[in-house]
């Protein structure tokens, strides 16, 4: 709870923004799942070409007598046409969100420039001061490009998840019981196995830019003097002792990222597979059993980046939980 009362703290006006987040992406999980839908009727006339007879709201609707040609027209137009305004309302969702995390970053690096004309006189110069000069740059692109636009996509992703899971248990509660396990299973052990060291891997990083800024900037100020003492290896090690640690700890936190993804494509496609063998030696070899097939595998096929995406979004919030403390107990200094 602290960690988002610091989140909000710097993001006061973030409720606005994310209630209107949830309401587009309630509008595109919508014509998503509309599209989904499609797929069983779709299926079924493949199957069973005389089962297109049934459909009579095509007749309702339509007021005509139609073909199978005329049938798979229009269903192909329709979901088509849910995709499509879909996408557009996906592309409106990305906009906003990095258009808004953006515009907080040039908000954040005005506090902190007022931070600066606020501190104490006997701050000036001092080496908590020197770290703040970090504030500017890596701290506030991270909260921003990394840890906003996370939280951001981490709340739409998980909206998206939840409506089309509450529509595949309208369609087939098991599937979607036995879906859900494995893919909450791999979120709570990621969380669990992960959650310290992806928080130990923002704080390395960040404590090791800070010093590479630091030393950069003491370096630039005092190449003379340090010319005529001859400390120029001094500090070229310096530098590079810091770099190779900052390196260190972002190839562990890209690694640790790439596992979710690896893990939940594999998953995605065993799921597939054992639905597939258990309908064709265990079911009854109906037709509306393919149809719940067909339609598990499109849902699955796009659960799964977001599931992955959700994970992700989880790893950058811990990454960057010592840069929001850090940021944060910079400003409140002088805000409060």
């Amino acid at each position: 709870m602290k960690y988002f009362k610091k989140f909000f703290y710097l993001f006061d006006d973030l409720n606005k923004k994310i209630t209107f987040l949830v309401v587009i992406t309630f509008l595109s999980s919508l014509f998503e799942i509309l599209g989904l839908g499609l797929i069983a009727p779709i299926v079924s006339g493949i199957l069973d070409p005389e089962k297109l007879n049934s459909f009579e709201a095509f007749k309702i609707f339509f007021n005509v007598e139609y073909s199978h040609s005329t049938f798979f027209t229009i269903l192909g137009l329709a979901i088509i046409i849910c995709y499509f305004v879909k996408a557009i309302l996906t592309w409106h969702i990305i906009r906003i969100i990095h258009s808004y995390c953006y515009h907080k970053q040039v908000d954040l690096r005005e506090r902190i420039y007022k931070n600066f004309f606020n501190m104490p006189f006997v701050d000036y110069g001092s080496k908590t001061f020197s770290k703040k000069y970090s504030s500017i740059i890596e701290i506030t692109r991270n909260i921003t490009e990394v840890t906003l636009i996370g939280f951001l996509k981490f709340i739409s992703d998980a909206l998206i998840l939840l409506l089309v899971a509450c529509f595949l248990f309208y369609i087939d509660s098991t599937i979607t019981l036995i879906t859900l396990f494995f893919l909450f299973l791999i979120y709570f052990t990621y969380k669990y196995f992960m959650h310290k060291k992806i928080y130990s891997y923002g704080k390395d990083s960040l404590t090791s830019m800070q010093e590479i800024l630091n030393n950069a900037e003491a370096t630039l100020g005092s190449l003379k003097e340090i010319k005529i003492f001859n400390k120029e290896n001094y500090f070229i090690k310096l530098i590079t002792k810091h770099s190779k640690k900052f390196a260190a700890s972002m190839v562990k936190y890209n690694l640790a990222g790439s596992l979710p993804k690896l893990i939940i494509e594999t998953l995605a496609i065993t799921l597939l597979v054992v639905f597939f063998i258990i309908l064709i030696n265990f079911g009854n070899g109906s037709q509306n059993n393919f149809e719940i097939l067909a339609i598990f595998s499109m849902a699955i096929l796009r659960l799964a980046p977001t599931v992955y995406h959700l994970l992700i979004g989880y790893g950058n919030l811990q990454n960057s939980k010592f840069y929001i403390d850090t940021l944060y107990d910079q400003l409140i200094e002088t805000e409060l």
